[in-house]
């Protein structure tokens, strides 16, 4: 544990992509509003920020004040009552089910609750494996050699290809969930 501790801590500074002041916001979320109970309760009301390429934002704030609102509004699963995202130049349809595979390809989303975001019946290989096969058609070896890969990118292994989630640490789980959305290959 000692030896990983001393790693994280060890990890050097992000190199920024250069911001160019005149660019066109990678992501761009205008005056969006969102609700849950059939628009009952309003969570985000007319929310706009703009991501621009090489920039890192941060949404903090409170339990219950709509950071996982705004994601979840973001990537399509609660489709906002007004407002639009766009996503690298382009409108993002508000409902997850009406965007093409390459946006759900390009816009990933880690949940914070990594127990709940895998299926437990689904190997940790399955798990990762699933994006290789939905969005590249990626079967077979080729599949399993890119799982194993991706194990090793989050410093699991190929030894844990045949565990499932009850099987993992919540360190682990959250580290299944971040290569689950690699597999993609996401823009952001």
């Amino acid at each position: 544990r000692q030896e990983y501790t001393n790693a994280l801590v060890s990890v050097h500074e992000i190199e920024h992509a250069e911001q160019n002041p005149g660019a066109t916001p990678f992501l761009s979320v205008k005056n969006v509003t969102a609700a849950y109970g059939g628009g009952q309760v309003k969570v985000l009301k007319n929310v706009s920020v703009d991501i621009y390429p090489g920039q890192t934002l941060a949404v903090v704030g409170e339990s219950g004040s709509g950071k996982s609102t705004l994601a979840r509004a973001i990537t399509g699963l609660l489709p906002p009552e007004q407002g639009n995202v766009t996503f690298d130049g382009r409108p993002l349809a508000n409902r997850l089910a009406d965007r093409p595979k390459e946006d759900l390809r390009q816009l990933q989303m880690i949940y914070q609750m990594a127990d709940v975001a895998m299926n437990p019946r689904q190997t940790v290989g399955t798990i990762i494996g699933r994006p290789l096969e939905f969005y590249f058609g990626i079967r077979g070896r080729e599949r399993d050699r890119r799982v194993a890969e991706l194990l090793d990118e989050i410093e699991m292994g190929k030894g844990f290809v045949d565990r499932y989630p009850a099987e993992l640490s919540g360190g682990q789980k959250q580290r299944l969930c971040i290569a689950r959305s690699l597999a993609a290959k996401p823009k952001l």
